[in-house]
């Protein structure tokens, strides 16, 4: 990226990464570390045409959340219905999951020449924030580069930008 003098960096983090709940301290540390580490490596290849930011959703419906949706369902004795509605999405005033689609597209976006000032940033796919009721899950870290949207393995984010 930095032999390129162009590169777009965007981690998945989540809801967490900007508040927190109690009883997800390891979780919301790790997000909050994200969110930190983000910014720090803005500020590092800001000059080398490399944006850094990261994707903040909330609760987006994958395989995991509907087995903590029945996990969660037989541990309370209510119905996976009262999980989604009760516990789920009771912050989100739409009751909706996030669309993968949504975390998506603001990813294609923050890929795009109009998104090239946007860095440092952490963007909230959540449609409400709030303290302790913000639930989110977590998702991979994708890196991006120009001309596609690729995925690469690395070691290290400092590997990848010395290529």
């Amino acid at each position: 990226m930095k032999t390129a003098n162009w590169g777009r960096i965007i981690n998945i983090a989540s809801a967490h990464a900007l508040v927190a709940s109690p009883f997800k301290s390891a979780y919301v540390a790790a997000k909050h570390g994200l969110a930190s580490m983000t910014k720090t490596v803005a500020l590092e290849v800001a000059e080398q045409g490399i944006t850094v930011n990261a994707i903040c959703p909330g609760y987006v419906l994958t395989p995991l959340v509907e087995r903590q949706i029945s996990d969660t369902a037989r541990a309370r004795g209510i119905t996976e219905e009262e999980v989604r509605r009760d516990v789920i999405l009771a912050a989100q005033p739409t009751r909706q999951f996030v669309g993968i689609d949504e975390v998506a597209g603001l990813a294609v976006y923050l890929c795009s020449a109009s998104a090239r000032s946007i860095t440092g940033a952490t963007l909230s796919v959540l449609r409400h924030v709030s303290g302790a009721g913000s639930r989110c899950i977590p998702a991979p870290i994708a890196l991006a580069r120009r001309p596609h949207i690729g995925k690469r393995n690395t070691n290290s984010v400092q590997e990848y930008l010395t290529e």
